[in-house]
C-alpha cells in the first residue's frame, strides 16, 4: 500500500497548507473516520 504524501489541504486554523496522506478504501472496509488538517505550528501551539 502506497501511503506517500498525496495532495495538499488547507490547516483547519491558520489556512496555511498542509500535506496529506490519502489512503486508499475499498467497499468492504465498513465504517471510515477522517480528522482535519491542522499545520504543525496550529499543532504545537496547542489550538
Amino acid at each position: 500500500m502506497d501511503t506517500g504524501i498525496a495532495a495538499i489541504e488547507r490547516c483547519a486554523y491558520c489556512r496555511e497548507y498542509v500535506p496529506i496522506t490519502v489512503l486508499p478504501v475499498a467497499p468492504d472496509d465498513g465504517p471510515i473516520s477522517a480528522e482535519v488538517a491542522v499545520c504543525e505550528e496550529c499543532r504545537t501551539d496547542g489550538r
